[in-house]
């Protein structure tokens, strides 16, 4: 449509700020304003710079003298290509998500999990190959700079199978459907919330959604979360460049070390679980072959009972009543009893246990085999895979070797771990928020302060922030429940 309206001089509406806008908008896209051009025409940027003046300030118009609106938005536009050009990100990100950083990547090979994590934005093989070089990761391009494609990663190259095999990318964009570089007229990109995948492929399809249906005690069937200890179904779909929804009949379900085979129409069965966030790993793989399924785990969110079901309900403050009640639901906490009707809303956590609840809410599963290298942490620990998982991904560290998992957390160390975790943007100098009892914290837990007040995640009250107060845990609920509001749809 954009090319429709594109004058042949590369311009729209004959006026620069328009056609800076239209730049703007196209990097923020991850396309390239100096090949977008109509049949014939100029380029969006050619025309840009035809309008610059020898002081500096562009014109408005052809012929125009300098212009102020003009040259504000123009230098705009040129900011923006060039952080497009050198990946650095986008100009606009939105003042209220989490940043740059919550694209994600799977790199997936013929035999299971390459590597995993977040990316910034951008060109999707440039993201991918910057992703490999930062990990170690040894990779091969072919050398067409138009369409590059990785040709090896780690060792495997394209044709490992009698000549057959090879590796290819795809996006999930927004959260609804894949994206591959056949599929698009230019070449793919990643924004906020897209998943990246890297996998090695011949005629490998991947998998699209989870569906999660189940019965209430009136046999009523329902989607969504999970019940808590209530049998529940999972429906499994996959897509191709073709196609996407089709039945993932014959793939690998594993749920909490169960395995199941889905049938015809992508369906597994499980019994009811307990309330919690788990990983659901989904494979088909094939001997001396890629993958008929490139791997994909998905996030099951089992609810726990509603408030008011719990014995101690009226204890929770009111402020904080519809904040725990969806925390509940989402399946973010738990009764903390044998019987699991006791909510203990005022109860102190830990530093462990509010780990494991951030992580728990993105969906960050700690690996079977990961250690934590703090000294305080051993490995029989039920925390201490959390905790290395948390370290790996940069939300904690310790000068002392010490993370001293079972102390009471203020909540100045939970706003550190907070923005680590989401990557909360700050705007300005932490002295623009003002606490009467931060002055004289670190600088960096100030800038985490200023970041989750913000971003309206921990605000305070009554001019202070209490950041030596232990948190408990209806202050950790209503956390939870705002940080995931700043995390793109995609994740959820």
């Amino acid at each position: 449509w954009l090319k429709s309206k594109q004058q042949l001089d590369g311009g729209f509406d004959g006026k620069t700020a328009t056609t800076a806008q239209v730049i703007v908008a196209l990097s923020s896209q991850g396309v390239d304003a100096a090949d977008f051009t109509k049949e014939g025409g100029a380029s969006l940027l050619d025309h840009l710079l035809a309008r610059k003046l020898p002081g500096g300030g562009f014109a408005q118009t052809a012929g125009g003298g300098n212009d102020s609106p003009a040259t504000v938005q123009a230098y705009l536009a040129l900011t923006s290509y060039k952080l497009l050009s050198k990946q650095a990100g986008m100009l606009y990100s939105g003042l209220h998500h989490a940043g740059l950083d919550r694209a994600t990547i799977q790199v997936e090979g013929p035999g299971g999990t390459v590597a995993g994590g977040h990316i910034v934005g951008g060109d999707a093989v440039k993201a991918a190959a910057a992703f490999l070089q930062a990990k170690g990761l040894a990779y091969k391009l072919n050398a067409d700079a138009a369409k590059p494609a990785f040709t090896a990663i780690e060792g495997i190259q394209n044709g490992r199978y009698n000549g057959r095999g090879e590796w290819k990318i795809a996006v999930f964009s927004g959260g609804s459907a894949w994206m591959y570089p056949e599929n698009s007229p230019y070449r793919l990109t990643i924004g906020n919330g897209d998943q990246l995948l890297v996998y090695y492929a011949d005629d490998t399809e991947l998998l699209d959604r989870m569906e999660v249906k189940w019965k209430d005690k009136n046999g009523q069937e329902m989607g969504g979360y999970a019940s808590a200890n209530m049998p529940f179904s999972l429906h499994i779909t996959k897509s191709n460049g073709q196609l996407g929804g089709l039945p993932a009949f014959g793939a690998t379900v594993t749920l909490q070390g169960k395995s199941v085979v889905a049938d015809s129409t992508g369906k597994v069965s499980f019994a009811g679980m307990k309330p919690g966030v788990y990983p659901v790993q989904v494979t088909k793989y094939r001997k001396d072959a890629a993958p008929a399924l490139s791997k994909r785990t998905f996030a099951l969110h089992v609810s726990s009972p509603e408030l008011a079901s719990f014995t101690d309900a009226d204890k929770v403050a009111a402020w904080a009543r519809l904040d725990i009640a969806t925390a509940l639901s989402s399946g973010y906490i738990q009764g903390v009893s044998a019987s699991g009707n006791v909510l203990a809303p005022k109860q102190k956590l830990t530093r462990a246990e509010f780990l494991t609840l951030l992580l728990r809410l993105l969906h960050e599963f700690p690996d079977a085999k990961a250690t934590s290298s703090f000294k305080d942490v051993p490995a029989d620990k039920w925390y201490s895979r959390t905790i290395a998982k948390a370290e790996e991904l940069g939300i904690i560290s310790s000068p002392t070797g010490k993370f001293e998992p079972d102390r009471g957390i203020t909540r100045e160390e939970a706003a550190v771990m907070v923005t680590k975790a989401a990557r909360l943007s700050t705007y300005g100098s932490p002295d623009r928020v003002k606490f009467a009892d931060t002055s004289s914290l670190s600088e960096a837990s100030r800038q985490a302060i200023q970041a989750v007040n913000e971003h309206e995640v921990m605000t305070g009250s009554g001019g202070r922030f209490d950041p030596k107060q232990i948190l408990v845990r209806e202050q950790a609920a209503a956390i939870l429940v705002r940080l995931q509001k700043l995390i793109p749809e995609a994740f959820y």
